[in-house]
């Protein structure tokens, strides 16, 4: 008998939308592949609303081997993508009135390896962890990247 423990799926569903790894990962492949981009490595999480009636979104970072011609393109791909993938992601976006367009931040080559080789996790069996429900690692990752310099490219998808 072999026993599966840990997760097996990861869920992203900060504010009820409900999307799984599966998806996640789906759509941004969907982008990618229509955009003509490769990708290293992605993680995602949650950003929320920083005052009352303003809505939050998902801030996707990617290391991209090619990067898309496009990252606005990227990113409206990738909303459309998960609203044809997944009814609650598609209800939370209706209007942006609970849910803003991805957030797609473009990290520097090897931002991520050195985010886990200075977290002592480089190789073996650690990986990037795809997706973050609460926001803290991803705001984490974030800021160790570098958080809005020039160092990275940025798009939204409203």
């Amino acid at each position: 008998m072999l026993r599966v423990t840990g997760r097996t799926q990861q869920p992203l569903s900060a504010v009820g939308e409900h999307l799984s790894g599966k998806e996640i990962e789906q759509a941004v492949a969907h982008a990618a592949a229509v955009t003509g981009a490769l990708i290293v490595d992605f993680h995602v999480g949650p950003v929320f609303p920083s005052s009352p009636g303003t809505a939050g979104h998902h801030r996707y970072l990617i290391e991209f081997m090619e990067p898309p011609g496009d990252l606005e393109k990227f990113a409206t791909e990738l909303d459309m993508a998960l609203c044809r993938f997944n009814e609650d992601y598609r209800a939370h976006r209706a209007g942006a009135l609970c849910m803003d367009g991805p957030e797609v931040i473009q990290v520097r080559r090897g931002g991520f390896a050195e985010w886990m080789r200075s977290r002592g996790q480089l190789g073996g069996q650690h990986k990037v962890p795809r997706m973050d429900n609460n926001g803290r690692l991803t705001e984490e990752l974030w800021h160790w990247l570098g958080g809005g310099d020039s160092l990275y490219s940025t798009a939204w998808r409203s």
